[in-house]
């Protein structure tokens, strides 16, 4: 009877060795990717192909939007030009030229709201080709199972092809909606500021360019070392 319940007891609780190598087997878990990601991204372009206008819709107000933040330092810089040259006037007076600055101000104000009205819409208008083009797929995975053997149904395991149907969809769905939009607009954010360095300074500019890989492949190669450094100490403890 005692031997019984601790087997129980051991059972409930593992050693620490034990217990540190499970949590390293959960949180070390290799993450999913995509097996052909070209491939994918090619049939998901394709099951899109009828929201081509929203698209395009989409791709102008995104740079419209980014162009418009990306400009709005620039508007900023001249309303500083503005109280700058009024603080510095000669005879110990300012005359800071208030009409221009408050012009100059609008247009910032401007260029900001109106940025937000066109992103907002392009999420808005994003949201609704996602939850159409899902609609086809769920479809096209209907149509498909309609068409599958009853005897290749049978050899899958419980639940596959239910997650397949519901979960890997909605995953993508998800993935596309708030992915999709951020990329989007990273991309174009990351080129606006590029070019608006250049414009501004472009000696500055080339330092940047050069700087900032620089810095990214110094940073990637240190958390690589402190990765496998964790990593060795982690199983120097399970062992």
């Amino acid at each position: 009877m005692s031997s019984d319940k601790d087997k129980s007891v051991k059972s409930q609780a593992l050693p620490g060795s034990e217990l540190r190598q499970t949590r390293m087997h959960t949180v070390g878990m290799p993450v999913e990717k995509s097996e052909n990601f070209g491939l994918v991204a090619r049939r998901l372009i394709n099951l899109m192909a009828g929201e081509k206008i929203l698209v395009g819709s989409i791709m102008a107000m995104a740079v419209i939007s980014v162009a418009m933040v990306v400009s709005g330092p620039k508007v900023l810089g001249h309303a500083t030009d503005i109280l700058f040259d009024g603080m510095m006037k000669r005879d110990g007076r300012t005359e800071v030229n208030f009409a221009s600055l408050h012009r100059t101000l609008e247009v910032a104000l401007g260029l900001y709201v109106f940025s937000f009205l066109l992103s907002y819409g392009q999420t808005f208008l994003l949201a609704g080709v996602v939850q159409r083009t899902m609609f086809k797929l769920r479809a096209d995975v209907e149509k498909k199972i309609h068409r599958l053997p009853l005897k290749y149904i049978d050899s899958q395991s419980r639940g596959d092809l239910l997650s397949r149907v519901t979960n890997d969809i909605d995953n993508i769905s998800q993935s596309l909606q708030q992915s999709l939009s951020q990329l989007i607009t990273s991309i174009l954010t990351i080129i606006g500021v590029l070019i608006m360095m250049v414009w501004v300074s472009p000696i500055l500019a080339l330092v940047a360019i050069i700087t900032v890989p620089l810095s990214i492949g110094a940073m990637k190669k240190i958390a690589n070392h402190s990765k496998r450094n964790s990593l060795h100490n982690g199983l120097k403890l399970v062992h």
